[in-house]
């Protein structure tokens, strides 16, 4: 019998280098909690929407956290996660003892108290289930934006001004993104792929001045890729240029992209980190059907 697999759970990408522990991102918090919990890493995916119900394989009926558990869990966790509302959602698992937290569409796993971060896929060797892998698929099918709505005027666009046969991505890239360079290395060796690049300069204080210089660049496309993939600065910005720096964060706020790469295909997907080109070719096929 062959479980299937869900996608593997490390994924390159980037998030704020100068936020403290009180305000950085819930992606970079629950990467220092793994880290310090014996190097447990992250599941890759997670819900964005607290109405997503949790699966419910058991025969007994809807899982349900009771709260005086959720209360343990929360307060457990607190110390990591200063924003109250950075954990969307608590639900218990199959397993006894064992609950799925959801934060910033990323899975953890925890016991009752929340004093322990827990790894690993739950699999269901009775019914040959891959409860982890479905419960992704789950969140990946709840978590999708309208691709169509994108501002593409502000984004910088690299290949067919129309999209061959749907084939489009966009993607939130910082200038000092180490994984942004790798995922456009990527991108730039995929055929008949129109890509969309919106500035999204988080990471360091200059990445705003480098990501300004880009836009007001005669030819951003070029300005863009000699940044990123050789490392040549771009010539600075006249005074007078217009950065739309608060609409590229304001929409990046309203589709919840906290790190770079995050990238999305027409069906309106996610994608998270550095993807290689076979993924981004699997993420394009599903999006035609």
């Amino acid at each position: 019998m062959t479980l299937p697999m869900p996608t593997p759970i490390s994924v390159p990408m980037s998030v704020p280098m100068s936020a403290s522990a009180a305000t950085a991102s819930p992606s970079k918090l629950i990467a220092a909690l793994c880290a310090t919990a014996l190097g447990l890493a992250l599941l890759a995916i997670a819900p964005s929407a607290s109405a997503i119900k949790p699966t419910d394989p058991s025969p007994g009926g809807p899982l349900a956290t009771t709260p005086s558990v959720e209360a343990s869990i929360r307060k457990s966790l607190e110390v990591v996660f200063k924003d109250p509302k950075a954990i969307t959602s608590i639900a218990p698992t199959p397993v006894a003892g064992i609950y799925e937290i959801t934060v910033d569409r990323q899975v953890i796993y925890t016991d009752a108290t929340g004093r322990f971060v827990i790894q690993g896929q739950i699999l269901d060797i009775a019914a040959g289930q891959n409860l982890t892998k479905a419960r992704l698929d789950q969140i990946a099918a709840a978590d999708v934006i309208d691709f169509a709505a994108l501002p593409t005027d502000l984004a910088i666009r690299y290949g067919p001004a129309k999209p061959i046969n749907g084939r489009a991505i966009a993607v939130f890239e910082d200038p000092y993104c180490v994984y942004c360079r790798q995922f456009r290395q990527t991108l730039m060796g995929m055929k008949d792929l129109t890509v969309y690049v919106y500035l999204l300069p988080v990471i360091r204080p200059e990445s705003v001045k480098t990501a300004r210089d880009v836009w007001c660049s005669k030819d951003r496309a070029a300005a863009w890729n000699d940044w990123m993939l050789g490392q040549k600065p771009p010539a600075a910005a006249p005074i007078t240029c217009q950065f739309p720096q608060e609409k590229l964060e304001k929409l990046a706020r309203d589709l919840r992209v906290r790190s770079t790469p995050i990238s999305f295909v027409p069906s309106g997907v996610r994608l998270v980190g550095a993807m290689p080109a076979d993924r981004v070719e699997e993420a394009l096929a599903a999006a035609k059907r």
